[in-house]
C-alpha cells in the first residue's frame, strides 16, 4: 500500500459501514534482514470524518494510485 491509494475499511461484526478514504502516509518499519513492512498507513477519510493511524490489515484496497 502507498500514498495516494484508496482504500475502504474491512467489515467486522463491531464495523458494518462503509468508509473510503485516501492513504496519506506510510510508516516503514525495519525487518532484521533489512527490507521494509508498512503495517499501518495513515488515512483521509472521506465526509470529514477525519485522518487516522491504521493498521493495513484492517483495509481493503479500492483502487492504487
Amino acid at each position: 500500500m502507498k500514498i495516494g491509494d484508496l482504500v475502504k475499511k474491512k467489515k467486522t461484526a463491531l464495523y458494518s459501514v462503509t468508509k473510503i478514504g485516501v492513504v496519506i502516509a506510510t510508516n516503514p518499519r525495519s525487518r532484521r534482514d533489512g527490507t521494509l513492512e508498512c503495517s499501518t498507513v495513515r488515512v483521509r477519510w472521506a465526509d470529514a470524518y477525519g485522518s487516522f493511524w491504521t493498521t493495513f490489515d484492517s483495509l481493503d484496497m479500492v483502487s492504487e494510485a
